[in-house]
């Protein structure tokens, strides 16, 4: 995989020529996933451009390219490993739901009138 150019100024980082969303998929794609923890930008592009700070996506923009943390062509990018993430799981939690299915080991019986013994209390109706 080649490097990646820096396509943006600081200038334009930080005016609104350059939206959040733009950098944060920037840094998705090319990013490696250590690099991206440490600036605690994994998880959807949608849920981190909502939290993170403009000033903190250009710091690690900068870091980027300053530390050199592309990502390799063997790694996979934070799109692909979220997916990847998300299927896995539900596979899974179906064919256990299905296997544990057994009958009630007892029943749940309610008192409404009495029968002369017990009387319902307030509430247990």
């Amino acid at each position: 995989m080649t490097t990646p150019t820096q396509d943006w100024t600081n200038e334009q980082l930080l005016s609104d020529a350059v939206s959040k969303k733009d950098i944060l998929t920037f840094l998705h794609v090319n990013a490696t996933h250590d690099f991206l923890i440490d600036r605690k930008l994994t998880g959807k592009v949608a849920t981190v451009t909502k939290n993170a700070k403009k000033d903190a996506l250009v710091e690690a923009y900068n870091a980027l390219f300053a530390n050199y943390a592309f990502r390799g062509a063997d790694e996979p990018s934070e799109e692909e490993m979220m997916a990847a993430k998300n299927a896995a799981p539900v596979a899974e939690k179906k064919e256990v739901a299905a296997a544990e299915v057994a009958p009630p080991k007892f029943t749940k019986s309610i008192i409404k009138r009495g029968d002369g013994t017990s009387t319902p209390r307030k509430g247990s109706s």
